[in-house]
């Protein structure tokens, strides 16, 4: 975790280990597989934090969709390997360093006026983001079911995501458009990301 905004910036230069993927639907309602075999693009797989590394063939993987409560908005966070069979307490022996900056709190998309939708731009609205993550609720989306905000953007629990997506995501997009600040809930309710050991 390399620059985690306040109030949670004291995790700033927290390290975690991604965990073991899995496969998860696409469709909104629906965590894991069997998905339904209407939709051209059933699952993706995806993977949280731990503490402990996660020992695998990472090449195989291809797209992975990394979810968890550390994970927070507006936050910079550099992605590095390192082969198992290496001392973890060595830097030289982990690859450079590909930086991820994640969007602002319920920014979801660009322009879904043409599909597929582009990128997160920076600010929240109602005919992109509060209108996509709803699509996604409700599974519409061209071509059917083939919505146009992955799940693991329209996702938007606050703590660790469960996969679904419902109408607290779609109130929680909302609340960000009208500007509430992340998370959505009171620190006694969320203290914020718990950080790995």
């Amino acid at each position: 975790m390399t620059t985690i905004p306040p109030p949670y910036s004291g995790f700033s230069g927290t390290r975690c280990w991604v965990g073991e993927p899995a496969a998860y639907c696409e469709n909104a309602g629906k965590p894991t597989p069997p998905c339904p075999t209407a939709q051209p693009t059933t699952e993706f797989l995806g993977a949280g934090l731990q503490g402990t590394p996660h020992c695998m063939d990472w090449s195989t993987v291809g797209v992975l969709h990394v979810s968890d409560d550390d994970i927070v908005p507006n936050a910079v966070y550099d992605v590095q390997a390192i082969d198992c069979e290496c001392d973890f307490g060595d830097e030289t022996n982990y690859s450079a360093p590909l930086t991820i900056t994640t969007s602002r709190w319920g920014d979801l998309v660009r322009n879904c006026a043409v599909y597929p939708c582009g990128p997160p731009d920076g600010t929240v609205g109602i005919p992109g983001d509060v209108t996509a993550v709803l699509d996604k609720f409700k599974n519409l989306g061209p071509p059917a079911y083939n919505p146009a905000v992955i799940k693991s953007r329209a996702d938007l629990d606050w703590n660790i995501p469960n996969r679904r997506v419902d109408i607290s995501d779609v109130t929680f997009c909302l609340d960000a458009f009208r500007g509430f600040p992340y998370p959505p809930l009171p620190p006694a309710e969320w203290p914020g990301p718990n950080g790995c050991p």
